[in-house]
Formats: C-alpha cells, structure tokens, sequence
C-alpha cells in the first residue's frame, strides 16, 4: 500500500507545481500621458508566494504599490488560489515603453513573468482618438475640418409640420404636428407658439410635454 501511494502523492504534487503561472499584465489600450493607470502581475496556482523583484519603471513615475489581492479562480482547471500584485503607476512622457519581466520566488523556485509592452499618447492624441472613434460611430455628430456648420445643420436639426388631412370642411377638426429632428447634441426649447389664424386651436398635449422617440428619415435615425 505504501509503494503505490507515494509515486502517486509525488505525482500530484508535480502536477500542482506545473499549473503555476506568472504573468505580467498592462493596459491594452494606450495610455495618456499624466494619467494614472496600473501594471499587474499574477501569480496563479500557488498556494503561497515569496518577496516580488519588480523590474524598474524607466520612464514612468511609481505612484503607489505594491498592493497585494489574493482570492481564488474557479475558471482556472479546479479552484486555484490567485494572487494579484498591482502597482499604480504614471507615465512622464510619450512613447512605447517595454516593461521588462519581474521575478518571484514560488516553492523555493524562481519564476519570472513575460514582457510587456506599453503604449504612452499625449492628452492630444487621445483627443484626436476619440474623436475619430465618435466620428466613426456618428459621423453627422462631428463638424469635420472645413465642413460648413449651417449645412450640417440644415441636414440634421430641423422641425416638420404634419396634418392628418389635406382638406377639410368648416368645423371639422384637423390635427396639426410640429415634430422637431435631430442627430446633432443640442438643446432646445419652444420660444413661439405658432399661430393658426382662422382656426380654434385645442392643445392634444402640453407644449412642455416634450415627449422624445427616434424616427427614420431619408434612411437616417433621428431624435424627434
């Protein structure tokens, strides 16, 4: 009995020691210069970790860290003891940074993390960034460079009048609709009351009503 449980015990417990990992993770997207953002190492599968050897930050200015979470991950092959060490940093000028991999000591073995690349833009740029994503996603909400405004608005803010008759009979009711459309970001309110002159008005709804929907015109989806 004895024989057969302990090259098995030893193989559980070259198992567990495989399924630890150490990985360096920065932000995907670029980062702006100035502004904090954090470069994570994790340690996965360990059940008890040593002193970290963080890499120096050339380039970039430490603000806090390090700051030590531990908890567990169920998505990992069984439950597996998680430890996320976090340092907050800020970068002092643009560019591609190469964050070199740290070290750590696991079951009195030394691991060391991959290497990561970080990418640094000034507030301008990522100005310029969003601004393309927005203009992308909504290319009638921008004025593009040298686009005349009063075009721009005459095709994406203006107000429609609609009747449900064409003729009618003295004394015989007409309703009247002024709809008001939109794909511009802007705020508006009634400054007149139109005036309806030989007829009696009656109000279906309050001018303060306001009430908002979307509707499609000329293919495009606008607020009304």
């Amino acid at each position: 009995m004895r024989l057969f449980l302990s090259p098995l015990l030893l193989f559980i417990s070259l198992t567990t020691q495989a399924q630890v990992s150490f990985k360096t993770i920065v932000p995907q997207q670029p980062v702006v210069q100035g502004e904090s953002f954090v470069i994570q190492y994790i340690v996965e599968g360990a059940e008890k970790t040593g002193t970290l050897a963080a890499p120096s930050f050339n380039g970039i200015k430490l603000v806090a860290g390090p700051a030590f979470y531990a908890g567990t991950n169920a998505a990992l092959k069984g439950v597996q003891k998680v430890t996320n060490i976090v340092y907050t940093l800020k970068a002092i000028r643009p560019g591609r940074f190469v964050v070199p991999p740290a070290t750590i000591m696991v079951n009195g073995k030394q691991l060391v993390s991959n290497e990561a690349v970080l990418v640094v833009i000034t507030e301008k740029q990522a100005n310029e960034k969003l601004y393309r994503e927005q203009s992308l996603a909504n290319p009638d909400y921008f004025l593009a460079p040298g686009e005349d405004p009063f075009a721009k608005m005459s095709k994406n803010l203006f107000v429609r009048l609609a009747v449900n008759k064409k003729k009618c009979f003295a004394g015989e009711p007409v309703l009247a609709t002024f709809k008001l459309y939109s794909r511009l970001e802007s705020k508006s309110d009634i400054s007149k009351n139109p005036g309806f002159y030989g007829f009696t008005v009656y109000y279906m709804e309050n001018l303060s009503d306001k009430k908002k929907g979307t509707e499609t015109v000329n293919g495009k989806e606008l607020t009304r």
